[in-house]
């Protein structure tokens, strides 16, 4: 995950985090925060170059909360 996060493939990022989050583990789920945290610092045209667009690290981020309450 980290790989494709320093090369800026955001997009791919997001698809192995998901991949991990099927095993529900507060460390996951930690991980998954700590990504959207350091995206959302990030500059909007650096998000879509990542093909990772800021409203959709926002529902993300949404996303990832609820799925940590359902675990």
């Amino acid at each position: 995950m980290s790989y494709y996060e320093d090369i800026g493939s955001f997009d791919k990022a997001e698809d192995l985090l998901y991949e991990m989050l099927s095993v529900s583990d507060s460390q996951i789920f930690a991980l998954g925060k700590a990504f959207y945290d350091r995206l959302i610092a990030l500059d909007d045209e650096v998000l879509k170059r990542g093909r990772l667009p800021r409203g959709e690290v926002e529902e993300e981020i949404s996303h990832l909360g609820e799925l940590e309450g359902l675990g």
